[in-house]
């Protein structure tokens, strides 16, 4: 759990007492999580993974990363999900920065497109400060075009594994509370 996350705050409130066992794991998305739990899991992309990710949780898909992540929630009394976030809120930020870097733009306005992408969640207002950066950066056309595939595809994902993954956390263990956060 990420100190002074989200999940880690609501959780030590629910949990004031230290009687449950809590775990959240931020930053990555329902495909990742699904590879993580699933032996047999084959499926990916090219942002499995991403090295955001990584920077925050270490080996992240490693077996030894696999294993601890699978004792974690098999001795869960709590765990705290987030509906989606990761599958088009940060995948979409992934997706804009490679549009910069395709558009060899990326070198001239990295300061400010992380700068966009660290300072807020995803949703309208950050949507709309990447358009007017891509915009500034001559990179709107490139990005107009990838852009609704790139959120249908993220949806997809998203709506693809979640029930699936929701399975696999029961069926590593079936008296875990689970608390979707918004």
């Amino acid at each position: 759990r990420v100190p002074g996350s989200y999940a880690d705050v609501l959780t030590k409130a629910i949990i004031e007492d230290n009687t449950m066992t809590a775990f959240a794991a931020p930053g990555f998305r329902t495909i990742e999580i699904r590879y993580m739990l699933e032996d047999d899991f084959d499926e990916s992309d090219e942002y499995m993974f991403h090295p955001a990710q990584l920077d925050a949780v270490g080996n992240a898909g490693s077996e030894e990363y696999r294993a601890a992540y699978k004792k974690a929630i098999a001795e869960a009394d709590l765990i705290t999900l987030g509906v989606g976030g990761n599958d088009w809120g940060a995948f979409l930020g992934w997706v804009v920065a490679d549009v910069f870097e395709a558009e060899n733009v990326a070198d001239k306005y990295k300061e400010e497109l992380t700068k966009i992408l660290e300072s807020m969640e995803m949703g309208p207002e950050m949507v709309e400060k990447l358009v007017e950066l891509a915009h500034t950066a001559g990179a709107l056309p490139a990005l107009v075009k990838t852009i609704p595939e790139a959120l249908s595809y993220g949806l997809g994902n998203f709506y693809k594994n979640w029930d699936i993954m929701i399975q696999d956390i029961y069926d590593l263990n079936p008296d875990v509370t689970l608390m979707v956060l918004g």
